[in-house]
């Protein structure tokens, strides 16, 4: 992958995120995903799918790690810039 499209890319790299009673649901995720593609996350029930998908847009915060989104550090963004963010993901759970 070049430098621009590696730029263009929603980049995803997340290490130990935890749910409730700090139990940690994933450890050691990287994944990149091409800019106008379409992926599925399938498997079993409790493998953290939901998890992941929610920590792409932040709904669950991740408590280690990056989430890049058309080179912008989405850990990083502020309320009105996160929420501004969001409208350009499009999920379905």
């Amino acid at each position: 992958m070049s430098a621009a499209e590696y730029a263009n890319a929603i980049v995803f790299t997340l290490k130990e995120v935890c749910e409730a009673r700090g139990v940690p649901v994933l450890r050691d995720v990287s994944l990149t995903v091409p800019d106008t593609s379409i992926t599925a996350v399938i498997g079993p029930s409790g493998t953290g799918k939901s998890t992941l998908i929610r920590c792409i847009n932040r709904l669950v915060e991740p408590t280690s790690g990056e989430i890049f989104f058309r080179g912008i550090d989405v850990t990083r963004l502020g309320r009105r810039e996160l929420r501004e963010t969001r409208r350009r993901i499009g999920m379905v759970f």
